[in-house]
């Protein structure tokens, strides 16, 4: 929620839109493991790799916000895209 940081817009939210290109030949090529330390989670399970042996170049790392010691949630919403038949 936006506060009194910025007036004009309190009490909306902000939304922030990326879209990635991916090299799915490169990363299918890439071995289970190396796929799960780069992500930061376990592949079949999709349980999180603990803080203690998960990279800290994993995605999962970079992408958590600490404000204050103390997490903030942050909503995401996956959506794939393309054409059918798009190689």
């Amino acid at each position: 929620m936006i506060g009194a940081e910025d007036p004009q817009f309190t009490g909306g939210s902000y939304v922030i839109v990326q879209k990635y290109l991916h090299d799915l030949v490169g990363w299918n090529a890439l071995p289970t493991e190396a796929q799960e330390h780069i992500i930061g989670r376990t592949k079949l399970s999709d349980i999180e790799i603990d803080e203690s042996i998960r990279p800290s170049s994993a995605h999962n790392s970079l992408n958590t916000i600490v404000e204050d010691g103390k997490e903030i949630k942050i909503v995401r919403d996956n959506m794939p895209f393309g054409r059918i038949g798009q190689g």
